[in-house]
């Protein structure tokens, strides 16, 4: 496997109870799946998958006056790569196949596909972004340095 950020995070983020040798035999697995369903380059997929589901921001809850109202703010891209592979990591574990690196594999091609949960999460966040983008202002009145 290669030594770079992007498997070491999916791996860590997969990672339970310290079994890391686990985590990184599950993502080869999984890799070598997509390998002989797709007759591509496993490491590209991934990594184009991964960036379609990033978010390009999350909500965070400020208060203006008395109600709490959610404020878009930018991701950096380990934050957005860390979402999209927890989402992937969701959407597998919702599938029905026997064995996580099956399911992983299948969520990578859904993704690929367009058919995947990953991929509504992110469309559902940046749509209540977009119907929240009116509220930037709360939470630069309070003192906070926020840019949209």
């Amino acid at each position: 496997m290669r030594d770079d950020p992007l498997l070491s995070q999916l791996v860590n983020t997969i990672m339970k109870d310290g079994k890391k040798m686990r985590a990184q035999r599950f993502v080869a697995e999984a890799l070598l799946e997509v390998r002989a369903r797709t007759h591509a380059d496993p490491y590209a997929t991934l990594c184009t998958v991964i960036e379609q589901c990033s978010p390009m921001l999350k909500l965070v809850s400020t208060r203006k006056g008395s109600k709490n109202v959610p404020v878009p703010f930018p991701l950096n891209e380990r934050q957005r790569r860390r979402r999209a592979i927890k989402w992937i990591i969701q959407g597998a574990n919702k599938r029905s196949e026997r064995g996580f690196p099956k399911r992983l594999a299948s969520e990578i091609i859904a993704v690929t596909h367009g058919q995947s949960i990953a991929l509504e999460n992110r469309m559902r966040l940046h749509k209540e972004a977009l119907a929240a983008r009116s509220n930037v202002q709360a939470g630069t009145s309070q003192g906070q340095s926020r840019r949209f």
